[in-house]
């Protein structure tokens, strides 16, 4: 409890026993690891998401005294207060390497996991993913590895991002004030399933498009949002399937799905739009054609600043420039030419193509029929 600091004390010394080998709790210890890695693994899978590594900061615990060493021949520890600290000027606090009683801290563990990983994987850019309030945390480590001499420090980056907060306050895993992921996707599955029972129950598959448009609105409310900002996380906002939300987009690939498979059946080609075609007379067809090259500039954006956001908000461009053109296009049209039917089928295949991409790269999945 906060109001207990005993209980913080003897958590250290607990966590200072791991470090050294204790056989009961380090058997504990390991079987919490799998069990946590076996349900994270659980929930990655469902959104589309898999790690080649998992790697925990116990894996540096060996390479601790190494660090040490290197930072005493360096003389850049310093005895303060009982603990050993690196000293980082006026600019910000010194850096926390070792306890009083020895035990390693964050920064300290941060500290060996980046000489490791730019050891071992030879990185061009390495990037943090963690939220706002750790800045200062990351600063410090960063300006201690520079201090060392290690000049690829300056490819070491804290990617931040805003809490995520109830209405009445921050979650908070001390207070119980927390909503586990796979709740949060289990309710969006639900919601979908409901709707979909409701306006197209003969659909085939229903619960694996329930899962895919769920889990869909869960990820799309996420990356749609500037991962700087705060997120007030609202169950009715979240689970709202009208609007700018990830149901919108997949819905606007099922239509484009919908058409082409419509195209087969009566025998239509498809063909590449030519510089004098017809469509070039439309204004929904030529702000569609334009969307398609944003997103080589878009993705460039949304590397190089690492806010997916940017990603998220062209995937919403694209489909309003679809829809509008699907509006006042009669993309299907026994009348029209056979050239410009092909066309116009040209366009929705290549819409299909672009969107299903940047689908794919927000971890989103797209139902053929919803």
């Amino acid at each position: 409890e906060e109001s207990n600091p005993e209980i913080d004390r003897e958590a250290r010394l607990l966590f200072k026993k791991i470090e050294e080998k204790d056989p009961e709790l380090t058997a504990l210890w390991k079987q919490f690891c799998a069990l946590s890695i076996e349900g994270l693994q659980r929930v990655y899978a469902r959104l589309n998401v898999s790690f080649d590594h998992y790697i925990g900061e116990s894996f540096y615990v060996d390479k601790l005294p190494a660090l040490v060493k290197e930072l005493k021949d360096k003389n850049l520890l310093v005895l303060s207060e009982g603990a050993q600290v690196v000293m980082l000027g006026e600019e910000m606090p010194p850096c926390l390497v070792l306890t009083g009683d020895g035990t390693s801290l964050y920064a300290t563990r941060d500290l060996a996991a980046a000489l490791w990983r730019h050891e071992h994987l030879g990185f061009d850019r390495c990037l943090y993913v963690v939220g706002s309030e750790q800045q200062l945390h990351f600063r410090q480590v960063f300006a201690v590895l520079a201090l060392m001499g290690h000049a690829w420090a300056s490819q070491l980056q804290h990617v931040n991002y805003g809490l995520y907060r109830f209405k009445d306050g921050k979650f908070s895993t001390r207070k119980g004030r927390v909503i586990l992921a796979e709740e949060v996707l289990n309710e969006a599955r639900d919601k979908a399933l409901e709707l979909i029972n409701e306006k197209n129950p003969a659909l085939e598959k229903k619960a694996e498009i329930a899962e895919i448009i769920g889990v869909g609105a869960v990820v799309f409310n996420d990356l749609s949002t500037d991962r700087l900002k705060d997120v007030e996380f609202d169950w009715q906002r979240v689970l709202d399937f009208e609007g700018d939300t990830g149901p919108y987009l997949q819905y606007s690939y099922a239509r484009a799905s919908s058409i082409l498979r419509q195209a087969k059946a009566k025998g239509f080609s498809v063909a590449t739009p030519k510089e004098s075609s017809a469509l070039r007379q439309s204004e929904a067809s030529l702000r569609l054609m334009k969307m398609f090259g944003r997103l080589e500039t878009t993705l460039e954006g949304a590397a190089r600043l690492n806010k997916p956001s940017l990603v998220a908000n062209y995937a919403l461009d694209l489909a309003r420039a679809f829809n509008a053109f699907y509006r006042e296009v009669r993309v299907l049209d026994d009348s029209a030419p056979a050239r410009e039917t092909a066309e116009k089928l040209g366009l929705v295949s290549a819409f299909r193509q672009v969107f299903s991409n940047t689908l794919h790269l927000l971890c989103m999945q797209a139902p053929e029929e919803m």
